[in-house]
């Protein structure tokens, strides 16, 4: 309670607040002076001039009272007139009041965005963006679903998780305020994918590129003695050749051997067999035996180097066992069901000499796509 003088309609004139064991007792200056007495009339304090805004402060020693109530007064000094302070209700002013409740932090992820892929085994980096507008963050813990993955501890707040398997993830990340305030992000989907291995190489002596114009890069494996080639192209025939090839050197006689297991079936004059060839040239000389999906076993020539093409053709199709015989410029073609008992197809002279290259030729007849096909039983001798 604090007291403080009133007088006829008007409101009170003295402003007071609480000390330890002590009152302040203000008396305010409008149109006169005024002065705070004490009950025996010492002037605690005055307004220094007439006419001034200005106020009387006056501390009152609660513990060194008099034995009575205390009993103050506020008097106007020019009219010398007396008033008796009345008790008030006080309100605790504005810098006693209880301090404003915590606001939590805000965090949200940044890195990597919702939806992003990745190859598995992934090495992922997360990244966080989090603030607390009325202190500070101590910590953002990061959770692939309900697992605890990292906590980083200092700004900019970030983690890399590393080794990550194939399969599909929720990331979120909750960050701590110096209070205690915990607020968790929106959560960010991420996939990460297995990855297919490379085919296994091919095994030395051999190698393969495409030959010609092709319009889609082929490729080659080898795996437990099967070769898959894949080749576009659009035809080994004419004046030049556009196929995927798997070859090696062959320095002299000799003969290649294969069974043609499987001719994806793009056009009925996709190619895959076996084929020996001066150089890489596209209109280099070349004497191949071909299976097709839908023209039979065909054993096509180009005697001379960027000329026309020949071909001799019989029934058959995949699987079936291919063979091209090589003494000096003569070539032989071959065939056979079960790889026992041979048919020639045709024989011809080409213009060959010296080292030529020996391997496994596959057009698919339609430049715009892959064809693939499958060999084994490969033999060079």
């Amino acid at each position: 309670m604090l007291l403080v003088p009133i007088w006829g309609g008007k409101r009170p004139a003295v402003a007071a607040r609480a000390l330890e064991h002590s009152v302040h007792v203000v008396a305010s200056g409008y149109d006169y002076a005024s002065e705070v007495l004490d009950p025996l009339a010492n002037v605690l304090a005055r307004v220094p001039a007439l006419n001034t805004p200005d106020a009387a402060v006056a501390t009152i020693n609660l513990a060194q009272r008099f034995r009575e109530d205390w009993i103050g007064d506020w008097r106007d000094v020019v009219g010398k007139q007396r008033r008796t302070y009345k008790a008030v209700d006080w309100t605790a002013p504005t810098d006693d009041a209880p301090p404003p409740p915590n606001v939590p932090p805000t965090v949200s992820i940044t890195s990597p965005a919702s939806g992003a892929s990745f190859a598995a085994p992934a090495t992922i980096a997360i990244a966080a963006d989090a603030t607390d507008n009325d202190g500070s963050v101590t910590q953002v813990q990061f959770y692939s679903g309900a697992t605890l993955i990292g906590t980083s501890t200092t700004s900019p707040f970030g983690m890399t998780w590393s080794n990550v398997p194939a399969g599909s993830y929720t990331l979120t990340a909750k960050a701590t305020d110096n209070s205690g305030a915990v607020t968790a992000s929106r959560s960010v989907a991420t996939t990460v994918t297995a990855t297919t291995p490379p085919p296994p190489g091919l095994p030395a002596p051999w190698q393969t590129q495409d030959i010609g114009k092709v319009g889609v890069t082929g490729n080659a494996s080898v795996t437990a003695g099967v070769f898959t080639v894949r080749g576009s192209g659009a035809d080994v025939w004419g004046p030049a050749d556009a196929f995927r090839f798997v070859y090696q050197s062959l320095a002299g006689d000799g003969a290649i051997i294969a069974r043609v297991a499987s001719v994806q079936n793009v056009y009925a004059w996709t190619k895959a067999g076996v084929m020996i060839r001066q150089t890489t040239d596209a209109g280099s000389t070349q004497t191949s035996m071909f299976v097709t999906p839908g023209k039979g076993l065909s054993f096509q020539r180009r005697i001379a180097a960027n000329g026309t093409s020949v071909s001799t053709t019989i029934a058959g199709a995949a699987p079936y066992w291919v063979r091209l015989v090589r003494a000096g410029q003569v070539i032989t073609a071959s065939v056979s069901p079960d790889g026992t008992s041979w048919t020639d197809v045709g024989q011809d002279t080409i213009a060959i000499s010296g080292a030529v290259w020996i391997g496994l030729a596959v057009t698919s007849h339609d430049n715009t796509q892959l064809a693939t096909a499958t060999f084994d039983n490969v033999t060079v001798r």
